[in-house]
């Protein structure tokens, strides 16, 4: 057991103004205002210790037994190591298998000497498969922490850190009630087997969505939080350990976030304090409060750790008061911390040995990142901790502290472990983004966030019954760096739910870089608060800007004659599918517009929603629509012009997709000599079917020339080339040459390269009918009807030159249609579904639910498949997602 202040060091930094006991008090305070938000009758010593105690490092090669005679001389009583050895997570789980191993024989042995239908067995039955459940149970979430803590590592890797232990160090206790500690640490850091010596400090806290609280978190407004949660709202598998006064764990607000360890604790409690030593040093115990026994209780008796935790990542969206920064990412609850009263005074305190344990025991259990809203002078021993944590590709963030300093003195400052080179400092602001009086600055701090003051505090959860706590579970009379640090470790919880690959470097310089400056409206203090104050949106937004293109655009009457021309009055659909090759964007919105008299816009918008990076979505699912006016006569070529706005980067017009191309007759006399039929679109061309005399030919257009050209073949033979599809420089097409009948659909199949003017022949006549033909890239799909209920699936490729027949023995495919290396089609075999084809694995999937009503004409667009289907007694078009299922 530990005893505790005599010189104190470290500080909870909060400010908080609770009641008239809780007023601002600057004194305690060591980040913002403390956890001792009263005004004191005496100021505590910033460098206070734990009474009888001194933690060592020993160096390379020595041992305990080089340190005899000064043991003597100070009369210690123990020396125990600070940090405590965890297990080997591949031997805890060899361990449990084989334990499950031995229940398993021992099953297996009782199975042959007990009566099955006794009740002994029965409960014998019972009993070891309860067992046996509970050790897989372990068993699972042992190999889920050894695979998290495999990528976690790689931050670290990548980024350069060596993997580093704090090893040999060492806790000593005295018997000498009077022992002098600062002669003490003296003599041991003369001793040539010690590499550091130092008291066991004490450190202080610093502090001074449709939720319904969340109007008053002005920090989410200044942050730009709203948009920010557009792109991510945090991945419950990214773990945030608060090092505090502990966290209630069962509060409303935090209790669906709390992380459990693998026996299902929701964290760990370190608080061992030798009780009668710092009584008799002139402390209170304060009731209620516990202060021995170290166990997996860490409950929050003071509120501070519960404020400091909701910032972080209190739920939202769940209808209940307030939302975190990162308001779907866990909460470690470790307790380090812990309420004392000095002269009537109640303060937030922690013992340098316990947050040393506190930040290995999160490393090792899988913490992403650490917040410590708490300061002190500098310790050796919280930085081996820190060093160990970050080479494990840990996160740290931490209170810069509430003395309205720059000062970084080792022996003096409250500002560590803010001001280590591990840890991303935070400074406070305050509503109009300027510093908060009480917050620390200076060239060390990294980044600032909101952290309130008396006329604006900080909202957060608070337990209903501890001390600082409120009825409401709530108060927003918090201020301190103590609240700016969650803020950041929050953010810090997001860009790894966002970029889980990103190394700690990259992680950094996102929340840095990507902060707001604040400089010019923070006079004599410009380059002193970070890069700025953090900006939650911007730091999630990628580092490239998008940049879309099309990767196919198709005109369709939706209501006229059918003919494949858009007439006067006639509506025709614009279905356009977009690639983003730039960085990911996010609530992407397309706009359709065009400076034609002749076309009158129906439907001029759609939500594309979040593109990532070399992903494309298609608004198949409900297309733009267009009229040619009535007053429309001859034909033209109209320009559309599409604007994509996505969330943080400038508007952007598909000049692509601007000008496309619809020929278009409305005159009576035109259609008997000419006809417009089936267009086709792929990046800057267009290719139709032309009808002029007897004969359909084919022809180009390129947007970017603007030049239109006749296509010709080899043959010279007059024939009909009809209904072409395009991708890329291939079209396919149906041609009639050396066939004998005049119906389309048995005619032969053509390739033809518009770069090469090379032609292929695909297929012959047949006497089979070929519906649905598609083309993607050089893989050319068809469906050829057998006997009108049941036909074949053809693929031909066009590099290889080979043709094969795709659906099985038990498919009834109809209507395929292909995108890269998926094809999809409607399937009798089961009466009407839609599958899905992979071309590299040969595997099916059935893509609509056994609810469908005869689901038909799927069509495929990267992995997303679009279907219409019957199934609630009207027609209505169903997207299937085949990354998410």
């Amino acid at each position: 057991m530990r005893t505790f202040l005599q010189k104190t060091k470290l500080k909870l930094c909060q400010t908080t103004i609770l009641s008239l006991l809780f007023v601002l008090s600057p004194l305690v305070l060591a980040e913002e205002s403390y956890l001792q938000p009263a005004i004191s009758a005496k100021k505590l010593d910033p460098a206070s210790y734990v009474p009888g105690q001194l933690i060592v490092k020993l160096k390379e090669g020595k041992t305990t037994t080089d340190l005899q005679e000064l043991n003597s001389k100070y009369k210690v009583s123990s020396m125990e190591g600070v940090f405590k050895d965890a297990p080997n997570p591949e031997v805890v789980l060899s361990g449990l298998k084989g334990d499950l191993a031995k229940l398993n024989v021992e099953h297996q042995s009782w199975y042959w000497q007990l009566d099955k239908d006794s009740s002994e067995y029965k409960d014998y039955q019972q009993r070891i498969e309860k067992d046996k459940e509970e050790i897989r149970g372990k068993i699972k979430r042992q190999e889920e922490l050894i695979l998290r803590l495999e990528k976690r590592q790689k931050r670290a890797l990548n980024s350069g850190q060596a993997s580093s232990s704090p090893e040999s160090i060492y806790l000593l206790k005295t018997q000498d009630s009077d022992a002098d500690i600062s002669q003490m640490t003296a003599d041991y850091e003369e001793s040539p087997a010690v590499e550091y010596a130092e008291p066991n400090y004490i450190a202080h806290m610093s502090m001074t969505p449709d939720d319904t609280k969340y109007s008053q978190q002005w920090a989410h407004q200044n942050t730009e939080a709203e948009s920010g949660w557009e792109i991510n709202t945090g991945d419950s598998d990214v773990i945030i350990a608060i090092i505090d006064s502990g966290v209630d764990y069962d509060h409303e607000d935090l209790k669906d976030n709390i992380w459990k360890d693998g026996d299902g604790n929701p964290g760990k409690d370190f608080v061992d304090v030798n009780t009668s030593a710092t009584l008799a040093e002139g402390y209170e115990w304060v009731t209620g409060e516990d202060y021995s026994g170290v166990d997996y209780d860490p409950s929050d008796y003071l509120g501070h750790g519960t404020h400091v935790a909701g910032i972080a990542a209190a739920k939202g969206n769940n209808s209940v008061g307030v939302s975190g920064v990162c308001p779907n990412c866990k909460i470690m609850p470790l307790r380090a911390g812990f309420a004392i009263k000095y002269n009537g005074i109640i303060e937030g305190a922690l013992e340098e040995v316990d947050i040393a344990n506190a930040i290995t025991y999160a490393a090792d259990s899988g913490a992403d990142v650490i917040n410590m809203s708490f300061g002190g002078v500098y310790s050796e021993t919280e930085k081996e901790a820190i060093d160990y944590a970050y080479s494990k590709g840990v996160i740290l963030v931490a209170a810069a502290g509430n003395e309205n300093s720059e000062d970084t003195d080792r022996e003096k400052s409250g500002s560590y472990p803010a001001a280590l080179d591990n840890v991303i400092a935070v400074a406070a602001t305050v509503k109009d983004d300027t510093r908060a009086s009480y917050s620390n600055y200076g060239d060390w701090v990294d980044v600032s966030a909101p952290g309130g003051n008396s006329d604006n505090g900080i909202l957060s959860t608070v337990p209903t019954d501890a001390l600082w706590g409120d009825s409401s579970g709530y108060s927003s009379s918090w201020q301190g760096t103590s609240m700016a640090s969650p803020y950041v470790a929050g953010l810090a919880g997001l860009i790894i739910s966002q970029y889980p690959d990103y190394t700690q470097s990259e992680i950094k310089a996102k929340i840095t870089s990507s902060a707001d400056n604040i400089d010019s409206l923070n006079s004599g203090y410009s380059g002193k608060l970070g890069s700025g104050r953090v900006n939650v949106f911007n730091s999630l937004l990628a580092d490239e800007d998008p940049a879309f293109e099309i990767v196919s655009a198709a005109v369709s009457e939706s209501s006229g004659d059918g003919d494949g021309m858009v007439e006067e009055d006639e509506e025709a659909s614009l279905t356009v599918e977009i690639k983003n090759t730039g960085g990911d964007a996010y609530s992407v919105q397309g706009t359709l517009s065009t400076e034609d008299s002749d076309v009158d816009i129906s439907a001029s918008s759609y939500e594309y929603g979040t593109i990532k990076k070399d992903g494309s979505l298609s608004n198949s699912a409900s297309p733009f629509k267009f009229k040619a006016v009535s007053s429309f006569t001859g034909e033209k070529i109209v320009d559309f012009s599409l604007t994509l706005t996505a969330l943080g980067s400038d508007d952007r017009t598909l000049n692509i997709q601007t000008h496309l191309g619809i020929k278009k007759l409305n005159s009576a006399s035109a259609k008997d000599a000419l006809e417009e039929n089936r267009p086709a679109i792929y990046g800057d061309r267009i290719i139709w079917a032309y009808k002029s005399g007897d004969y359909y030919e084919l022809y180009s257009y390129d947007l970017e020339t603007n030049q239109e050209e006749k296509l010709s073949f080899n043959s010279s033979e007059q024939a009909n080339r009809r209904l072409p599809f395009l991708s890329g420089s291939k079209v396919v097409f149906y041609d009639s040459r050396d066939s004998e009948t005049s119906y389309k659909y048995k005619w032969p199949i053509y390739a033809y390269d518009l770069d090469s003017k090379e032609e292929t022949l695909i297929t012959g006549e047949t006497e089979t009918d070929k519906y649905y033909l598609s083309i993607s890239g050089s893989k050319v799909a068809w469906f050829e009807d057998l006997d009108g209920d049941s036909g074949t699936v053809y693929l031909y490729d066009l590099d290889k030159e080979e043709k094969q027949a795709i659906n099985s023995a038990e498919s009834s495919p109809s209507d395929p249609a292909i995108s890269g290396k998926k094809m999809v089609w409607q399937d009798k075999r089961g009466g009407s579904d839609v599958y899905v084809y992979d071309l590299e694995s040969a595997e099916e999937l059935k893509v609509n639910p056994d609810t469908s009503d005869s689901p038909y004409s799927p069509r495929i667009s990267g992995n997303r498949v679009v279907y219409l289907d019957s199934r609630n007694s009207h027609t209505d078009v169903y997207l299937y997602d085949l990354d998410s299922k």
